[in-house]
């Protein structure tokens, strides 16, 4: 079964790095509860940290869940809410 969803995953490829973090979090847990949007905050910024790391989309093509799951985890850790 095929879940639709309120977000066309055409726009979240085409939103700058934290919108594709904030938005596919919050995709992912399918809430807007406010831990998820604080937690999606974090994705947000984890996601455009590893923008600049690059140019283009260059490091995006060198990272994994395991690399943004561990970041996400110092920065959390970092912002402690």
């Amino acid at each position: 079964m095929t879940r639709k969803t309120a977000i066309p995953s055409s726009f979240v490829m085409d939103v700058p790095p934290f919108g594709g973090g904030f938005l596919g979090h919050v995709e992912r847990r399918d809430s807007l509860a406010d831990f998820v949007l604080k937690e999606a905050v974090i994705y947000g910024n984890v996601m455009g940290s590893f923008a600049v790391e690059d140019f283009g989309i260059d490091r995006f093509l060198k990272i994994n869940a395991d690399n943004v799951q561990r970041r996400f985890e110092k920065y959390r850790n970092l912002v402690y809410f």
